[in-house]
């Protein structure tokens, strides 16, 4: 059977029978990518040691969020969650208290659920700082408290993180789900440390679809038991028992390197270094899924179809209208290039070699700046800084702006020219 029939029928019989969430297969099946994920594996000849996924959930109050989160752990009878008081740093990974003999360790809810799966909840209430603190658990499954004195111990955890945008706006008042993940999440290291994001929109389900008077009956095969049995046999899977062939890891590669042209790495998702592992992991927790597996039933079988069903889940994620990453990208890549080159070139020969030089060390441009050291009028200087604009020059930053790497290639082409060097500075 066809992955994609799969998949449509093992949601059509836990969303019907297990989470009565309707029309949202992209929900449940974000979530049991998490679930069904070995620790580790191999990429060819290189183990990765992080091989579990971790994903970002975003969406508008009522979407089912939580209320899928609560119903698949009480069907798989597996992981745990953490919200309200606990939803903090310190309640995450940990912190010391003092006893009648000193000090001690308590433990947050991640490195006590090690090789387990938490859904860390209401990721709103989090200061973007504090997830910053997070920041060396997530990539190397070890907790650390260091304070008066220092402990460490594993927090290898699956984790999946939901959320209403950060501020009360509904989804849908942003322009782009980019500007949401930058709002909840913060540091771009933070972002990218996640292997895929969805997010959710209240008006893209209508209320007839979400009538279960509506949806028809489906038998309920996939029990509580079986879905226990599979996650656990996942998640007891070594590396070595693991198997990506040549085609396999040729297809994250290919499918790596078109997301990476595809998505600017301005929202760090997606990065075309790291893509490929990313599709890996989730292509992985997919074959778990579908219990695509050797004769032995002991050894999970990773073929390109896995990695192409990932491929294009990701994409309808990212570019479904309330998220538009591609949308974004596109900007993201256009600004990127300069354009207008001759006014440009103008531009740079009218200043000289010298203002160039202090335009290439100087990190902040304004108007002021360019009135001051180009002697230009008022007026005039604005009308330069307008034309550094047009040309995709320069980004505004806070109150001033800021050169873009393209402009910054053209000044040291600029100044490295026989011709120009030649001028004094």
């Amino acid at each position: 059977m066809p992955i994609g029939d799969q998949v449509n029928a093992i949601y059509a019989d836990i969303s019907t029978n297990v989470t009565r969430i309707y029309n949202r297969q992209n929900l449940h099946l974000a979530i049991d990518l998490v679930y069904h994920s070995p620790l580790s594996f191999y990429f060819g000849e290189r183990i990765i040691e992080k091989g579990y996924p971790e994903a970002l959930i975003i969406g508008d109050t009522r979407c089912g969020k939580s209320e899928t989160a609560k119903c698949l752990l009480r069907h798989y009878r597996l992981g745990a969650r953490s919200s309200g008081e606990n939803t903090s740093q310190a309640g995450l990974v940990g912190g010391l208290h003092q006893v009648r003999t000193g000090w001690r360790v308590s433990w947050g809810r991640i490195p006590l659920n090690d090789k387990r799966l938490l859904f860390i909840d209401e990721v709103s209430g989090v200061l973007a700082e504090e997830i910053a603190k997070m920041s060396d658990l997530r990539s190397s499954g070890i907790a650390e408290v260091t304070k008066i004195q220092t402990e460490r111990t594993l927090a290898r955890t699956r984790l999946v993180w939901l959320s209403n945008p950060r501020t009360s706006d509904s989804v849908n008042n942003f322009g782009s789900g980019t500007k949401i993940i930058e709002n909840l999440i913060g540091k771009p290291e933070d972002i990218a440390r996640f292997d895929f994001a969805i997010i959710l929109e209240k008006d893209e389900i209508g209320d007839d679809d979400v009538d279960e008077r509506r949806q028809p009956k489906v038998p309920h095969r996939l029990t509580s038991n079986l879905c226990h049995d599979l996650v656990l046999w996942a998640w007891s899977r070594s590396a070595e028992n693991v198997r990506l062939n040549d085609a396999t890891v040729d297809a994250c590669y290919e499918y790596g390197k078109l997301m990476g042209k595809k998505y600017s790495s301005d929202c760090p998702l997606v990065n075309s270094m790291e893509q490929k592992i990313k599709l890996a992991r989730l292509s992985i927790a997919l074959a778990c899924r579908l219990f695509s597996c050797d004769e032995t039933g002991e050894n999970v079988i990773v073929t390109p179809e896995h990695v192409k069903y990932i491929y294009d889940f990701l994409n309808a994620q990212y570019d479904v209208p309330h998220f538009a990453y591609n949308m974004f990208s596109q900007k993201q890549f256009a600004g990127s290039k300069i354009r207008r080159t001759k006014d440009l070139t103008d531009l740079m020969a009218m200043w000289g070699p010298e203002f160039c030089f202090q335009i290439l060390e100087n990190y902040q441009i304004d108007v002021k700046y360019i009135e001051h050291c180009t002697g230009s009028e008022y007026n005039d200087a604005k009308m330069q800084l307008a034309k550094l604009l047009k040309c995709g020059c320069i980004k505004k930053r806070h109150s001033f702006y800021v050169k873009t790497p393209a402009f910054i290639a053209e000044l040291k082409k600029f100044l490295n020219d026989p011709k120009t060097k030649k001028e004094e500075f």
